[in-house]
């Protein structure tokens, strides 16, 4: 951003065994539990200036940040370690704008939840998202989805179905919901950014697959095939089509 490269930093991490399958299909699909998932975890941040090549700032913590939760936005950055804290670094200093570990915004974001299942997804995905306004905890690992205020680190809102694939826009957050079109259910929902309050409840992803956007759409899997289903928000109520051909 603004030609500086911000980095997580972390020690060296072990090596994942590879799980062959037996038979074609599903052969590369890891579907299975992670005991005790490791992976992109640091304990300091820095700030490195891409043109002169020099180290602009850092900070380091005694607890683990967790690289899934890491987001920036409006010259702030956002850290979090697991039940720890959750903190707000100035983009330009690195100096703390605060810092909480405060109950109830950790009980808002949550246990991890295994993840690595064919319905939710993988436990890699990243589940923090933020804007100028809010920072939002959602994914495969995730119980509830919760808002966060990014000036203050005050708990915004919460609520159930936290395996959700956010989209933030201007008119409001996007949470692709659970489920399969083959169902019909109706487990998304376009949510008020600073309250939480349900603007719309339109039909399901299609199970473990993200959600990713443009300017007038959001698109999932979905669809005979497993093609991709596409979500026209330029109304107040979302409506679902497929692009057949493309998966």
């Amino acid at each position: 951003s603004g030609g500086t490269l911000y980095a997580l930093v972390g020690e060296k991490e072990p090596i994942a065994k590879s799980n062959k399958g037996k038979r074609y299909r599903g052969a590369g699909w890891p579907w299975w539990r992670i005991a005790n998932y490791r992976f992109g975890f640091g304990r300091t941040v820095v700030a490195y200036n891409l043109k002169s090549r020099e180290i602009q700032w850092h900070h380091r913590v005694k607890e683990p940040l967790d690289s899934r939760a890491l987001c920036m936005s409006n010259g702030r950055l956002f850290i979090y370690s697991h039940a720890k804290f959750l903190a707000c670094l100035d983009t330009q200093t690195g100096k703390p704008l605060w810092k909480t570990s405060d109950l109830a915004v950790l009980k808002a974001i949550g246990e991890h939840d295994p993840a690595q299942h064919w319905m939710k997804g993988f436990a890699s995905t990243t589940y923090a998202k933020c804007s100028a306004d809010a920072i939002y905890f959602a994914g495969p690992t995730r119980k509830n989805i919760a808002a966060v205020s990014a000036k203050d680190g005050k708990l915004l809102w919460k609520r159930d179905g936290g395996n959700s694939q956010l989209v933030l826009r201007q008119d409001g957050v996007y949470a692709l919901g659970e489920g399969s079109p083959r169902t019909k259910v109706k487990s998304s929902f376009k949510l008020a950014a600073l309250t939480g309050e349900v603007l719309a409840n339109f039909p399901s992803r299609d199970r473990c697959t993200r959600a990713t956007g443009c300017v007038d759409s959001i698109f999932t899997r979905g669809g005979r095939g497993g093609s991709t289903a596409m979500f026209d928000v330029t109304s107040a109520q979302p409506k679902r089509s497929v692009i057949g051909p493309m998966r």
